[in-house]
């Protein structure tokens, strides 16, 4: 919708209603003369709640009256801050105490300088000498400008950083600030850009950048990953291949060349596609097939996302990518042969799923993918070239697939695909079955089948009876249940998996929901906590 009839529609619904609004972290006057007019002021007690870390920006809000002024922390609030950022529960070292009163003094009360000096003193392995030459360090930074000094202490945390670091944490400013980071695709632009060679050493140095309080934890997915955010001041919209993009407003003569090797846009999607950037040096580029990508020859990662229903075989041209990413919206994208050609890949991610042809079997017909390590997600079924798949991609570490029954309906067409081959895949985390008609109503599960299982979600099947203990999964810590309508009950014996940490159940019937409830009951009085979640959704 434009813009002005989202604000009618906004202003229909808020008028003659109390409402409340919060606008968090204003920088600028600019945000509040666009968004003022959808709010009706009908005198019957609505509010406005705006917080700045500026005091020129609020006082153009209101009068000076209404503003509150956050107090700073004291200096023992901030010295119980700093304890409980640095120091584990058992305690400190006597010899810090003075030298980390002194540095929590410097602080001036702010939290943010607090939290981020601590990150900066956990790296130091508690020596005294250190502490003090970064109490000294902040004695020349004293400022009574606070976003001035919060800077100069983040950059006292940068300075300290290893130099291996540094480049890693630089990085973040290519993403739009106070927004969730997807991690993988963080670890795969830093692989891209050869700071790191493999995902094991990314994940280090992202818990590295954590604990110094640089980045932010968000919150952790089903499938083990996690998000994080970076706390900076600007908020613009930069080009993501996460969002829907438009194509049809690109006119190849209005292309803007440049000679840089990374570029990073902070404009509107139309404008974005309408001048089309490109340029023979580049080695990221935006998020659609266009003529002339495959001219981009020393490309390394590639997103790409609209309404395609497959990939052009000239992909294959572009044989230093190493990376890479589709989002289809129309669901499955095809994949030429000549993608087997392209032996760099180490990472290929296509949503929904990937399918192939092998129609021309000259093209790559004895091509292995040795470097692909991560793979999702192709198209598996028995009977259609499965096989062929898995004998060329022998190194896949990570694998996600759809996997469905095939059409010939041949003997061992309803089984599962082999996947023993594949030798290096890691210990099977995370598990979701969907729609899956087992021949048996009965799953007995066997003895180790998933020793590392963490995660395990089950939707629209038709079990009745599941027999299984903590030793088919005794790493389990969520299990999900939806629309599992034949399925009896839970296995009370899953109250003696020490690492559940929750049960989700939605339109299971009455049966199930009675037996999660019991294994809570139970979990309650055998450990005396509430720390088994329990979610029953109708």
């Amino acid at each position: 919708m434009p813009n002005e009839d989202l604000e009618l529609l906004l202003y229909q619904n808020l008028r003659r209603n109390r409402y409340l609004v919060f606008m968090d972290d204003m920088w600028n006057i600019e945000a509040w003369n666009e968004l003022q007019n959808p709010f009706p002021d009908d005198r019957n007690g609505s509010r406005i709640l705006i917080t700045s870390r500026l005091h020129h920006v609020v006082s153009q809000f209101t009068e000076e009256g209404s503003l509150l002024n956050l107090r700073p922390l004291s200096e023992k609030e901030s010295w119980e801050l700093l304890k409980r950022k640095v120091f584990t529960k058992e305690g400190y070292p006597e010899a810090l105490v003075e030298v980390g009163k002194e540095i929590a003094r410097n602080c001036q009360g702010l939290p943010l300088s607090v939290v981020a000096i601590s990150g900066l003193l956990k790296t130091t392995n508690m020596i005294c000498d250190m502490w003090k030459a970064i109490s000294e360090s902040l004695n020349s930074l004293i400022v009574n400008d606070p976003q001035t000094r919060c800077l100069d202490i983040l950059e006292l945390s940068y300075n300290h950083l290893p130099d291996y670091l540094k480049a890693c944490f630089l990085y973040f400013g290519a993403f739009q600030g106070n927004k969730e980071i997807p991690v993988q695709k963080l670890m795969w632009l830093w692989m891209a850009e050869g700071f790191i060679q493999d995902n094991d050493l990314a994940k280090d140095y992202l818990k590295d950048l954590i604990e110094r309080s640089l980045i932010i934890f968000a919150k952790r997915r089903s499938n083990r990953g996690v998000n994080v955010k970076c706390m900076t001041r600007d908020d613009e919209p930069y080009a993501s291949f996460h969002d829907i993009l438009d194509f049809e407003d690109f006119d190849p003569s209005n292309s803007v060349k440049h000679e840089e090797h990374r570029l990073c846009f902070c404009v509107s999607r139309k404008l974005f596609f309408m001048s089309m950037p490109s340029g023979p040096n580049l080695r990221q580029h935006g998020n659609a097939f266009v003529d002339g990508i495959q001219l981009l020859l020393l490309l390394r990662y590639l997103a790409v996302a609209g309404y395609m229903d497959s990939v052009p075989p000239t992909l294959a041209d572009l044989q230093n990518l190493e990376t890479f990413i589709v989002k289809g919206f129309k669901g499955k994208v095809l994949l030429p042969d000549t993608f087997w050609s392209m032996t760099r890949l180490r990472h290929v991610h296509i949503d929904s799923h990937a399918s192939f042809t092998f129609q021309n079997e000259k093209v790559g017909s004895s091509s292995q993918l040795s470097n692909l390590v991560s793979f999702s997600t192709p198209y598996l079924s028995c009977g259609e070239h499965t096989e062929e798949i898995i004998r060329r991609v022998p190194n896949l570490k990570k694998l996600s697939c759809v996997i469905t029954k095939s059409g010939d309906y041949s003997q061992n067409s309803s089984e599962f695909p082999r996947l023993e081959d594949l030798t290096q895949l890691e210990n099977l985390e995370v598990l979701k079955l969907v729609s899956i008609v087992f021949e048996d109503t009965t799953w007995e599960m066997s003895d180790d089948e998933f020793p590392e299982l963490k995660f395990l979600k089950l939707d629209n099947l038709n079990i009745a009876e599941w027999i299984a203990s903590e030793d088919h999964m005794p790493k389990l810590e969520q299990l999900v249940l939806q629309k599992c309508e034949k399925l009896n009950d839970v296995p009370i014996d899953f109250v003696e998996i020490s690492t559940l940490q929750m049960i989700e159940v939605q339109r299971c019937g009455d049966s199930v929901e009675k037996s999660v409830m019991k294994i809570k009951v139970e979990d309650k009085l055998r450990f005396g906590t509430d720390d088994l979640k329990v979610l029953i959704i109708h």
